[in-house]
């Protein structure tokens, strides 16, 4: 079977899903939107589930994969008392199919905790807002080649949101967390710090006419700490500068900087609307080497814009186009997003879907092109595409369904948060 029959089948076979990618402020994924429409905040406890099948292939000079995964999602809103809710995703991943790596393994099936939190509001409403858990990074970044969008780091977060006028609103954001990923080193030395990941980010957000037109500009700073060297060891083959091998590897650059970010949206009419947002991140941390002639490639970069148009009452289609670049220093390759090639990359997404309005699903299709930056690292890393298909659908209650209103595009709904 080739590779074209294998996505035809797939799409064929079952209704399915894939992982949100979020855009900009808004952070409205197709299925959370219906979500929303089922969350009824009279009950202490929301349930939600949905199920998710989708495909992928992969192509460089010497790698290759063509894989398939099915899927279960849950998610849960769970109010303890009043200002004291529960918040979590998890997902149930069965993988399958063949994958050829030099330096990676694989997806593989597994239990996976996207985000879990406990979220406490000081003085009885969300303008001051105290959580702790586990802390879905893509929330709070939206910037998948500055860390990825399904990123979760256990830890504890502020937010406080100002309502400056009846237009403008300024949201806080700090965050403490531990970057998590599998560092087991058994041949250590002697036993390691704890790392840390802190951020704190400012945004102001505009917006004029139910968000008819929004704009949002955000600014602020981020420090990775105590990064263990089997995570170094790692990221040498994903783009990083690394100096020495195995227990002893290490960065050679620490990782601390400035972050910013800008979106628009407009709606054009009640059947057209564009998006469109601006990320960038530059690593100011220091050499850790005493070694003259070193330089430093600190910066990540992406671009993406979006077009949405009501076809008719029961179609809508999406178009997405993005141009990225992750420079070698920028930030650990281990956190963001593989389809974007780590660092040490450019890339291009294009990305279309189709929304069935009334059956409350989308088909779609993405495709990613990386190419190296520098080709400095003695063939270790090679360009590569990346082309995924899915068919997502909307969460179900484990307890009732509620009617949602089909009048307007699950695209063209927006909520704002204090992120990036």
């Amino acid at each position: 079977m080739d590779k074209i029959s294998f996505f035809v089948m797939l799409l064929l076979l079952t209704p399915t899903t894939w992982a949100k990618r979020a855009l900009a402020y808004e952070n409205t994924s197709f299925s959370s939107l219906y979500n929303n429409g089922l969350y009824d905040s009279n009950t202490p406890i929301n349930l939600f589930w949905n199920l998710d099948l989708g495909g992928e292939n992969f192509e460089s000079q010497v790698e290759s994969g063509l894989t398939y995964r099915a899927q279960a999602k849950l998610k849960l809103r769970y109010r303890l008392i009043d200002q004291l809710e529960l918040n979590s995703t998890a997902a149930l991943n069965f993988v399958g199919g063949r994958v050829q790596q030099r330096f990676e393994s694989g997806p593989e099936s597994a239990i996976y905790l996207k985000h879990a939190s406990l979220d406490y509001k000081v003085l009885g409403d969300r303008s001051v807002l105290l959580t702790a858990g586990v802390l879905n990074q893509g929330r709070i970044f939206s910037f998948p080649n500055f860390i990825s969008n399904g990123r979760a780091f256990p830890g504890v977060g502020l937010n406080l949101k100002f309502n400056l006028s009846t237009d403008f609103i300024l949201n806080a954001y700090a965050q403490y967390t531990i970057p998590t990923s599998y560092t087991l080193g058994t041949d250590l030395r002697e036993k390691e710090e704890t790392p840390q990941f802190v951020s704190a980010l400012l945004t102001l957000i505009y917006e004029k006419n139910n968000c008819r037109f929004c704009v949002s500009v955000t600014g602020g700073y981020f420090q990775y700490e105590n990064l263990p060297s089997a995570l170094a060891e790692q990221a040498n083959f994903r783009g990083n500068q690394v100096q020495g091998f195995a227990s002893n590897s290490i960065f050679i650059y620490e990782f601390a900087g400035l972050v910013a970010g800008a979106n628009l949206r407009y709606q054009l009419s009640p059947r057209l609307g564009f998006k469109a947002s601006y990320r960038v991140s530059d690593n100011l941390g220091n050499s850790k080497l005493n070694q003259p002639g070193l330089e430093k490639r600190g910066r990540a970069q992406n671009i993406e814009a979006s077009a949405y148009y009501r076809l008719s009452q029961s179609l809508g289609l999406g178009l997405t186009g993005g141009t990225y670049f992750t420079e070698s220093d920028a930030v650990p390759s281990n956190y963001n997003s593989g389809s974007l090639g780590h660092n040490n990359r450019e890339a291009y997404l294009g990305k279309i879907s189709l929304e069935i309005i009334p059956a409350r699903f989308k088909v779609w299709a993405q495709f990613n092109q990386t190419y190296l930056i520098n080709d400095e690292d003695f063939g270790k890393l090679y360009d590569k595409n990346y082309f995924a298909i899915g068919l997502e659908t909307a969460y179900q209650s484990f307890f009732k369904t509620k009617k949602t209103n089909n009048t307007k595009s699950i695209s063209q709904r927006i909520t704002t948060r204090g992120a990036l």
